[in-house]
């Protein structure tokens, strides 16, 4: 069952509340809206200029980190169909048991997959009820979770304490902005509620990140490139310096940080569990 920006549900189910005052509009980007939270969605078809990247959009994140906003909805629709087989390669096979390990710190109940893509993260759910939201309805369509939303993380269409467990793999350096997506998922988590985030970035230490960032300029664009997703996979070479690390980029969440463990060669893969 699949709705743009509206929950799907039935008089049998037990609803899921859609926001007060929330309207449903276009499929957004996939990078939700320039600017802060006084700002609308902007639903409207992009530029043949910035989807090109020219004149890109700038947004604060968190104590004032940016992100160029590069990537498009347009390249993940057009990859839609072999992403997970490129994040497998990507991750040496572990992509699973990375979202599994991170995957055991959720509540059961309702969970919200923020960033849910194909559904790569529907085996580690278990018997949860899950809802799956992504901005882009080409990989939505192979989701295989009963509840589907187009949505963006930073302003997300669920009534305040809707879920027990936010759960995002791989997605936080695709926000146009991480202060605004937290604050979301604040307010329609439960009191005790838990947001698990499974991310990619720099391993500590001056040489490892050194050795991490020479692989990945090489290894990701020629990726990216084999894929035809050059700009995807350039881009994500670049973000990965774009975000610092998980202690410092979730200090000023309105969520308190209970742990933060690595993964991976040299540790470039996190996982960091937040509770409200």
């Amino acid at each position: 069952m699949f709705e743009h920006d509206g929950l799907p549900v039935t008089a049998a189910e037990d609803p899921f509340p859609i926001r007060s005052g929330e309207s449903t509009g276009a499929h957004p980007q996939r990078h939700g809206r320039c600017g802060g939270t006084n700002h609308p969605r902007d639903s409207r078809e992009p530029s043949a200029g910035r989807r090109n990247g020219e004149g890109a959009c700038r947004d604060p994140s968190i104590r004032g980190f940016r992100r160029d906003r590069v990537v498009t909805d347009e390249i993940f629709s057009r990859i839609a169909g072999r992403y997970d087989v490129l994040n497998r390669v990507l991750s040496f096979g572990r992509d699973q048991a990375w979202r599994r390990g991170g995957a055991r710190y959720l509540p059961d109940g309702r969970v919200l997959d923020l960033g849910a893509g194909t559904g790569a993260a529907m085996p580690v759910f278990g018997d949860r009820q899950v809802v799956a939201v992504d901005p882009v309805l080409e990989m939505l369509a192979l989701n295989t979770a009963q509840a589907k939303v187009v949505a963006v993380g930073e302003a997300l269409p669920f009534g305040d304490g809707t879920f027990d467990g936010v759960f995002s793999a791989y997605v936080f350096r695709n926000l146009t902005s991480v202060s605004d997506t937290l604050r979301e998922v604040a307010r329609v988590l439960r009191p005790g509620g838990v947001l698990v985030v499974i991310g990619l970035g720099r391993p500590k230490g001056r040489r490892s990140a050194t050795i991490h960032r020479l692989g990945t300029s090489v290894v990701l664009p020629t990726i990216g490139v084999l894929a035809g997703a050059r700009d995807e996979y350039t881009y994500l070479h670049r973000s990965l310096d774009k975000l610092p690390p998980p202690e410092e980029l979730f200090s000023e969440s309105p969520l308190d940080l209970e742990r933060v463990w690595r993964m991976g060669p040299l540790g470039f893969v996190y996982g960091a569990v937040l509770r409200k």
